[in-house]
């Protein structure tokens, strides 16, 4: 096998097992994207129940995206999913050694009710969250290009606005070749 195979193998390797993101104050499930992330999403989605479903992608730039909160007192880094829940967020204990550079993945997650997306948000692998006491499904597994051909869909069939410009914008941050080229489709119209 050459330099160029083994390189690519640990690239992808590396990236299909991006690791779930610290979680608190939800019910966590994993699911198995290996069969195709739209497989997975519309089902979940289909159930009406408010939840929080996630994946991970790889990103163009290496970057932090994370919430901070602080009271003048005390301090913590860590997002609140639902806008009404603002109980503590703490930053967990690292395992493992602190990266000295930004991610090169990005956590795409998805609010679904009612059988449709409600909004999309994007952080980093590193960034705590806090589910607001709902479901929290996590997709693993993906198969290369997934991720960009849901957000594809999302633009292209998307009913909301906003969700249609959060999609757009997740697309941006791909490092996934499909993105790029789906992008430059667009401003070539």
């Amino acid at each position: 096998m050459s330099l160029y195979g083994t390189v690519l193998i640990v690239a992808a390797s590396g990236f299909a097992a991006a690791a779930q993101p610290r979680v608190e104050n939800a019910a966590v499930s994993q699911h198995d994207g290996s069969a195709g992330l739209e497989g997975v999403i519309d089902p979940l989605t289909a159930a009406g129940a408010p939840a929080w479903i996630g994946f991970a992608m790889p990103a163009s730039v290496r970057g932090d995206s994370c919430c901070f909160h602080s009271d003048g007192l005390t301090s913590c880094r860590g997002c609140f999913l639902e806008a009404q829940d603002r109980t503590v967020v703490r930053r967990l204990p690292e395992s493992g050694p602190i990266p000295l550079e930004g991610a090169d993945s990005v956590n795409v997650l998805l609010r679904v009710e009612n059988g449709q997306i409600g909004r999309i948000r994007m952080f980093t692998p590193d960034c705590s969250l806090n589910g607001g006491g709902l479901a929290f499904h996590w997709i693993s597994g993906l198969r290369a290009g997934d991720a960009t051909r849901f957000l594809i869909r999302t633009v292209r069939d998307g009913r909301d606005r906003n969700v249609k410009k959060s999609a757009m914008r997740a697309l941006s941050l791909s490092r996934e070749p499909e993105a790029l080229q789906y992008i430059d489709r667009l401003l070539a119209k």
